[in-house]
């Protein structure tokens, strides 16, 4: 028979609410002082998971990009060798 523990989400939500409104100049959010530790590192963890949600998505994006980049440049190669190939009779020195 575990202890059910109450967090006190109204708290939470207006500290977060004050942290969104108040930023540093980078853009990330400042804690008010009287935030606890728990809640402060729970900040930090919110913001370390949306920073690795967006920079997998980008990955993903260039990680799309390089293989279209990389497929169109091995079918022009492809075709190139093609026509050097038809044309090597024509070629004179």
């Amino acid at each position: 028979m575990g202890r059910e523990r109450k967090h006190p989400t109204g708290i939470l939500n207006a500290r977060r609410t004050w942290a969104e409104e108040k930023k540093h100049p980078a853009g990330i959010p400042l804690c008010p002082e009287n935030m606890g530790k728990k809640e402060e590192r729970r900040l930090d963890m919110e913001r370390v998971y949306k920073t690795m949600r967006n920079i997998g998505a980008l990955s993903i994006g260039v990680g799309i990009v390089v293989t279209v980049i990389g497929i169109a440049a091995g079918t022009i190669s492809i075709i190139n060798g093609a026509f050097l190939l038809k044309r090597k009779s024509e070629i004179t020195f």
